[in-house]
Parts: C-alpha cells; sequence; structure tokens
C-alpha cells in the first residue's frame, strides 16, 4: 500500500507545502497538493517538476464547494468508491505545520 499524504498550502514555490510535496513526491509517496489557485503559476509549476504521483487539488477552505470536490476526488484517488471496500487510505494530512496521521503505514 503506497502511502498517501494531502499537503494544503502548496502553490507557492517559497513555501514549506510546496517543497515538502516535492520532497515527498522524489520519495515515492503518493502527493495530493492542495492549492488555492491550481491554475496558477505555483500549480502549474509544481505539476511540471514532479512525478505522476503529485496530484494538484484546488481547495480554498473557505469555500464548501471546494472542501466537496477535494473530498470527493482524494476518495476516489483511494478506490473507495460505494460499497467498495478501500484498498487505501489517506495516511497523514498536513496543515501548514500541523501534522495529523490518519492511519497506520504498516
Amino acid at each position: 500500500m503506497d502511502p498517501f499524504i494531502y499537503i494544503l498550502g502548496c502553490d507557492t514555490p517559497s513555501g514549506f507545502g510546496y517543497s515538502l510535496a516535492k520532497r515527498l513526491d522524489s520519495l515515492g509517496m503518493r502527493v495530493f497538493a492542495g492549492c488555492l489557485d491550481s491554475q496558477g503559476d505555483g500549480a502549474r509549476q509544481l505539476e511540471e517538476t514532479t512525478s505522476d504521483r503529485l496530484t494538484t487539488v484546488q481547495l480554498d477552505i473557505t469555500k464548501d464547494d471546494q472542501v466537496e470536490e477535494a473530498v470527493k476526488r482524494v476518495h476516489e484517488s483511494l478506490n473507495e468508491g460505494e460499497g467498495k471496500k478501500p484498498s487505501n487510505c489517506l495516511h497523514i494530512l498536513i496543515l501548514r505545520w500541523f501534522l495529523v496521521i490518519l492511519c497506520k503505514f504498516f
């Protein structure tokens, strides 16, 4: 099972989230990179300089519809369809400097 990690604040090249997303991708982890503007320069640069294990996700946490869409995209990526047994889980959620461990790695 590949580790899945969701990081918020990934669309600023000089920021913590952006750097962490690149690093974890380089270590072979599956990364959901939450971006305030997934069509902006920072998000595009992140996609261009990482592998296909990294997925940028539009997410402004002050907008309910974007939060719901982000949850849906992650849910689909984890192969957790309705009535199906999950084959993966979201292991870690990183909200700036706050880390939440959601599921065991082993």
